[in-house]
């Protein structure tokens, strides 16, 4: 199944800060599979990325709204709409934890919320989706969602509902899920700036989980990091950062995943802009580490514009034609 290829072909000639001595698993030969989020079931937005690229993209990501537990467990148009553009079995879904309704982590621990999870699953299922990935209550090493582990306690429970929610969804007659569990690059600080929370203390344990994720983007709030190569440097060596995954996935015999990766211009003016360098960077780190998948977010929000084929990066833009093009 095209999810599950380990891959990357070593490149000679890589710099030191982007090939630590990491113990890597042994790579494929192999192009690790290629995915794109381009909006809520934009099927045409996935096509038309494909053609600016030169090939079609190999995954579709999309998101389950989390207004509430409804929201999250509507997901028969999605499923319908990427099974009819031929992405049956090659569909990632981001899956919240808890809906901006209400809940906690510490109610899911518990099992309280496994009902939800369940009719998710039959849902999945019935819409063709019974081989999706599905990345659980991503980020959670931040503080911006409803499911953020800095809450007493909230490794722990975090662990522990993802435990509760796997088991639930594989219960589910004829259901062949994979599980992404994905915290984002770099921690957050909580308390000030005495503590950062710590990806690893709400790792659920390797006979739940089947992918090691890590959402990057081009982007610090370090200083002395205007440079995009120290940036790229800072994204490395950063607490939770790329190193950290490389090391944590191999320790665990996990494969890698980017289910979110890309550059940024934000408003904050912390992102690296039009920055092929960063294309570059993370095109050899790809190919040189066992990463299963990765996706590009090809999007905007609040925060900035992520998008390689928006007409704000037409550098980067070209960087990523060649390096990930035919």
């Amino acid at each position: 199944m095209l999810l599950i290829v380990l891959a990357a072909a070593a490149l000679a000639g890589c710099e030191a800060a982007t090939s630590p001595d990491t113990g890597l698993m042994p790579p494929s030969s192999k192009s690790a599979p290629l995915g794109v989020f381009h909006g809520s079931a934009a099927t045409r937005d996935v096509a038309a990325f494909g053609t600016r690229l030169g090939r079609p993209v190999d995954l579709a990501h999309d998101y389950l709204g989390k207004q509430s537990w409804a929201a999250i467990a509507d997901v028969s148009f999605l499923a319908d709409r990427w099974r009819e553009a031929g992405f049956a079995g090659r569909t990632v879904f981001t899956v919240p934890m808890i809906p901006d309704s209400g809940g906690s982590l510490a109610s899911g621990a518990a099992g309280r919320y496994n009902t939800h999870f369940r009719l998710l699953a039959q849902r999945l299922v019935s819409g063709g989706q019974a081989q999706a990935t599905l990345r659980i209550g991503h980020e959670f090493n931040g503080t911006w969602f409803k499911w953020t582990i800095a809450v007493p306690d909230g490794a722990r429970h975090y662990a522990a509902y993802w435990r509760q929610i796997v088991r639930t969804m594989r219960s589910v007659k004829d259901a062949r899920f994979k599980f992404d569990w994905a915290p984002n690059a770099g921690s957050s600080y909580v308390g000030g700036e005495g503590r950062q929370l710590s990806a690893a203390s709400a790792y659920p344990g390797d006979a739940y989980v089947d992918y090691i994720g890590l959402d990057v983007f081009d982007q610090s709030w370090a200083s002395d990091t205007s440079a995009a190569s120290e940036r790229w440097k800072h994204l490395v060596r950063q607490k939770d950062g790329l190193n950290w995954q490389s090391r944590f996935a191999r320790a665990h015999q996990k494969p890698m995943t980017f289910p979110e990766w890309g550059l940024v211009e934000r408003r904050d003016s912390r992102g690296g802009g039009d920055n092929p360098y960063f294309i570059e960077r993370m095109h050899e780190w790809i190919h040189t580490h066992p990463v299963a998948y990765h996706l590009y977010f090809e999007s905007r929000d609040p925060n900035g514009d992520y998008r390689v084929f928006g007409g704000s990066f037409p550098n980067a833009a070209k960087s990523f034609i060649r390096d990930f093009g035919t």
